[in-house]
């Protein structure tokens, strides 16, 4: 087990009380990684962080692209998501030194955290930051820093409704209007426009 995973694995537990989640179909996921392009130049020797791993199916969708110990996970709450290499902890409370930072970060955070998941990422990925995530992440004019300084590489839009389920219940989302996408963020290369991709 190299530095990174130790890092991770040895931190504290801490547990949100009011917590709720919503599940990332795999399918989603699977879609994403046969549309994107930078998939097929990813090194062998990558490492992957998730950092609301939920259920794992993120996880386990990029164990089956990228290799099975490629990947580890953290969680605020223990949902059995990632039994490989996981660490029941607040994401906010791991601090990463340089040399174990992860080469990808990719999650989907609640809604109403993404800037701040996406802040803390973007610290700490040293190639690209991957989110899933409503179309309206877009809209907020206090997320607009993000675009402006032309992080934002490319957008994976679904021309279909993802059935996304409610981690709490086990049941669909009664709302089906909603759209979701796949943002890629890299701070390394300064984007005027972002590539969009209906997919």
């Amino acid at each position: 087990m190299g530095s990174f995973n130790r890092s991770l694995l040895a931190s504290n537990p801490e547990v949100r009380v009011n917590d709720d989640f919503y599940l990332t179909p795999k399918d989603a996921v699977r879609e994403f990684f046969e549309n994107w392009q930078d998939c097929y130049g990813v090194a062998a020797e990558s490492c992957w962080l998730n950092p609301a791993v939920g259920t794992g199916n993120i996880t386990q969708v990029v164990r089956e692209r990228i290799g099975p110990e490629k990947i580890i996970s953290c969680d605020i709450v223990d949902r059995g998501g990632d039994r490989e290499s996981f660490a029941c902890m607040n994401y906010f409370d791991l601090h990463l030194i340089p040399e174990d930072q992860p080469d990808y970060i990719i999650m989907n955070p609640p809604f109403n955290q993404s800037e701040l998941f996406l802040k803390k990422a973007l610290t700490e990925a040293k190639k690209k930051v991957i989110m899933f995530q409503r179309i309206q992440f877009l809209e907020s004019r206090k997320r607009r820093c993000f675009f402006d300084a032309g992080f934002l590489e490319d957008v994976f839009v679904f021309s279909e409704r993802v059935k996304i389920i409610s981690g709490r219940t086990g049941l669909p989302c009664t709302s089906s209007t909603i759209c979701f996408a796949w943002f890629v963020f890299n701070k390394y290369e300064n984007h005027e426009t972002a590539r969009i991709k209906v997919i």
